[in-house]
């Protein structure tokens, strides 16, 4: 399970919680209410022409963020693992899930978003910079606000630069009951530390790398 929270205790707490239950097997198309996509093999000749499509939209938006913040040589995805995932997303409040749903996420956002975030972390900017989870698994939305920290308002060092991050995550469960693909739906907002970003990020990609 991957858990992110706001660092507080008691009744003050608040995280979100996702659970990666089992990997869907290859099966060609795939269709959850408006939403169709492929998680065969890339060797299915089928499957090749819609993994190719995807990766060539995935290469555009990063040739675009390129000249925001620089991305590194990513290793090679493993297309083994290449498919939709049943995931429990749940909201807590103090002790209480206020918010639990069953979404479905591809493994290919849980390992672009890994990658996106390590490489947002180590750079630096002056700017407010932003990455989202991607376009191919609506269900899920996750955006990232990474902003330098004015050190006239912290006790920052004044040769290094200071981020705040604040992440925003949230879930469109209409989509499953044939609904259409908007940014509607319950979701929670965190300020969250980089360390336990990375660790978040981390953890979900293993999840996913595991799920069987």
């Amino acid at each position: 399970m991957a858990i992110i929270h706001n660092g507080c205790t008691g009744r003050t707490y608040l995280g979100v919680e996702v659970s990666i239950d089992k990997r869907l097997p290859p099966s060609g198309l795939f269709s959850r209410g408006p939403v169709f996509s492929s998680n065969a093999p890339k060797d299915d000749e089928m499957g090749e022409d819609l993994w190719d499509a995807v990766t060539a939209k995935i290469t555009e938006e990063l040739e675009e963020e390129e000249s925001i913040f620089p991305i590194t040589n990513w290793p090679e995805i493993d297309q083994s693992k290449v498919g939709w995932l049943c995931c429990t997303f749940r909201m807590m409040v103090g002790e209480n899930t206020i918010f639990e749903h069953g979404i479905l996420v591809q493994y290919g956002t849980f390992w672009n978003w890994f990658y996106t975030v390590r490489d947002l972390l180590a750079s630096e900017h002056e700017d407010e910079q932003v990455v989202y989870s991607g376009f191919e698994s609506p269900e899920l939305r996750m955006t990232l606000h990474r902003s330098p920290i004015d050190p006239l308002y912290f006790d920052t060092p004044p040769d290094k630069t200071v981020y705040g991050h604040s992440l925003q995550i949230f879930v469109n469960p209409c989509i499953a009951e044939g609904g259409g693909v908007t940014l509607d739906g319950p979701g929670m907002y965190l300020g969250v530390e980089e360390a336990e970003l990375m660790a978040f990020s981390q953890q979900l990609l293993d999840e996913a790398h595991q799920a069987g």
